[in-house]
């Protein structure tokens, strides 16, 4: 089966949070990519629904946050434990330049593909 994504995802799990308004709750990534997160919420989202991302990476002795905003693209429902998955791409604007190399970058050398 050929994969006709664009850009390539790596299947990591790192803490993360997420906000639909004020409040910043907790979430977990499954995949992700230099464009969006596979990622599991608590409660399914409608599509189209925007989302600020903070992505924790630990780097040698710290901890880096990516911070973005995009939107949900899809739900899966059938995640039967932790919550429920969603599909969430970055708006182009929202994602700092240094950021979005860093994803490529750590994208790039993480091996595991999703």
């Amino acid at each position: 089966m050929e994969d006709r994504r664009k850009f390539r995802r790596v299947g990591v799990r790192l803490p993360s949070v997420f906000s639909v308004g004020e409040a910043w709750q907790t979430a977990s990534t499954k995949n992700l990519s230099e464009e969006g997160v596979m990622s599991c919420l608590p409660e399914p989202l409608p599509i189209g629904t925007p989302v600020q991302f903070k992505i924790f990476f630990p780097e040698a002795h710290s901890i880096f946050a990516v911070t973005t905003a995009g939107s949900v693209v899809w739900v899966d429902r059938s995640e039967a434990s932790g919550g429920v998955l969603h599909g969430i791409e970055w708006s182009a604007a929202s994602i700092h330049r240094g950021d979005r190399q860093f994803l490529k970058t750590f994208v790039a050398r993480t091996g595991k593909i999703a």
